[in-house]
């Protein structure tokens, strides 16, 4: 992927469009106000959680909310990831219904299930976010690892005052899936060496899993 500093200036989701599967994405200092969505086995580095900020203020950003949703909308479309069992059945079919209770995450985590861009292929296995403060979701929660998501690493980042329906700072899988019998399949998981604070939510505060 590009590696010349300064190719997407102020644009995370832009870089990762961009990006192949495993390709390293340095993020540089500043205040990104986006919704980020990670549907590639990529390493989300930034500069450190003091001077990198992901600010996921939704209640100010309709038109970006709805460029969330298109995007979203599009990858279910394109077949770039895969929704879980039971996922249309339950939130209604496409977006903006599909990932209602993830809307405006910080960061979503979306995947699929098989194929070159598998989080669960051995080359894809270093997929991180690392690196950077996490702020001011308000519905989806500050990172959400949706599914099919396996050898994801979350580390080194500050997740704080954030709020979601099922988890405010970090959240692995979905709690109402076909009588919770469904398995996310998030296998391998590794969240470490983060400070997850004053997050709060309907089904859990810090860490849902």
């Amino acid at each position: 992927g590009p590696s010349a500093p300064g190719v997407y200036p102020g644009a995370i989701q832009q870089a990762i469009d961009a990006a192949g599967t495993n390709d390293l994405i340095l993020v540089a200092p500043g205040k990104y106000d986006e919704f980020v969505i990670m549907y590639k086995p990529v390493q989300l580095q930034g500069w450190g959680a003091g001077s990198t900020v992901i600010n996921a203020v939704k209640g100010v950003a309709s038109e970006r909310l709805q460029a969330w949703r298109d995007k979203v909308a599009q990858l279910v479309a394109d077949n770039d990831i895969t929704l879980l069992p039971g996922q249309e059945a339950l939130f209604g079919g496409i977006e903006p219904v599909t990932f209602f209770t993830e809307e405006g995450a910080g960061v979503l985590v979306v995947a699929r299930s098989d194929g070159d861009t598998s989080f669960d292929l051995d080359l894809n296995r270093g997929a991180r976010i690392d690196g950077f403060t996490i702020r001011g979701a308000d519905q989806g929660g500050g990172i959400v690892a949706s599914g099919y998501t396996d050898w994801l690493e979350v580390s080194n980042n500050v997740i704080k005052n954030n709020s979601g329906f099922f988890g405010g700072g970090f959240r692995s899988g979905h709690p109402l899936l076909d009588n919770d019998l469904v398995d996310s399949d998030n296998d391998n998981i590794r969240v470490r060496y983060n400070m997850i604070t004053q997050n709060g939510g309907q089904g859990g505060g810090g860490v849902s899993l």
